[in-house]
């Protein structure tokens, strides 16, 4: 299943239902996360635990602002999928991040 489900400011107490059904399986996710001007893609297995903690890391070391989420869908390969998207936007990385121009 290749399909990513986009986020709102609005919207992200859902993630939480996320977490809850993805509780104890194999799956995680990929994500890609608006980080002011630039974007975060990372994977997680509990998207709004780790949607937490980037926002109070953002706000609490850079004042920097944390805008909508695109989490994929529970697949077991998520890690691997998360490089092969790093690898495909290589040339925009920041240097030893996860974060993209």
């Amino acid at each position: 299943m290749n399909e990513l489900k986009v986020y709102q400011q609005n919207e992200l107490s859902r993630l939480k239902d996320i977490d809850v059904e993805n509780k104890g399986k194999y799956t995680g996710f990929f994500y890609v996360l608006e980080w002011n001007k630039i974007t975060k893609i990372g994977c997680t297995k509990s998207p709004y635990q780790r949607y937490i903690a980037l926002k109070r890391n953002a706000e609490k070391y850079g004042s920097s602002k944390i805008g909508r989420i695109a989490i994929s869908a529970a697949h077991t390969n998520y890690r691997s999928n998360e490089k092969l998207i790093h690898e495909a936007f290589s040339s925009s990385r920041k240097d030893n991040t996860e974060l993209f121009d």
